[in-house]
């Protein structure tokens, strides 16, 4: 007999949504010369030099998210990450091709998550919003092993 473990359905998610209420989470902007790795960038000192640079609307260490909440979805077994909007500007003057979600308040900053724009973003004497739509992060259950 095969033997299986798997989470129960809102484990992952409580333990993530804990963090995810707990702790000052920011989103970062990121160069377009930023190249992605997932699987080895764990810290923000892994990343930190393709941050953009401060000036442009832009201060380095990104902003914080605010109004954060998590909520269950039993029909798809995934906790949501939810938070307010973040915007830089009026008057923002940068290229962007990716943002990252760091823990800022920790001694190892670890990375959350990463949005791919799928192209550079120019902004001049503008606003940059990131419109989270509904969830910013989705927590699954996963397979069982």
């Amino acid at each position: 007999m095969a033997t299986t473990a798997q989470w129960y359905g809102q484990a992952p998610g409580l333990i993530m949504s804990a963090r995810w209420l707990a702790q000052d989470l920011r989103a970062i902007l990121m160069k377009n010369t930023y190249v992605p790795d997932t699987d080895n960038h764990l810290r923000y000192t892994d990343i930190s030099a393709q941050e953009l640079a401060a000036g442009g609307g832009y201060t380095v260490g990104g902003k914080s998210f605010t109004a954060k909440a998590a909520s269950y979805d039993a029909a798809a077994n995934e906790m949501n990450l939810q938070g307010a909007d973040i915007s830089w500007g009026p008057g923002a003057t940068f290229t962007v091709r990716y943002a990252v979600i760091y823990e800022a308040d920790t001694t190892d900053k670890f990375l959350w998550g990463l949005v791919d724009f799928g192209a550079d973003q120019p902004v001049a004497s503008g606003t940059f919003t990131l419109d989270w739509a509904t969830n910013i992060l989705a927590v699954s259950q996963g397979p069982a092993v």
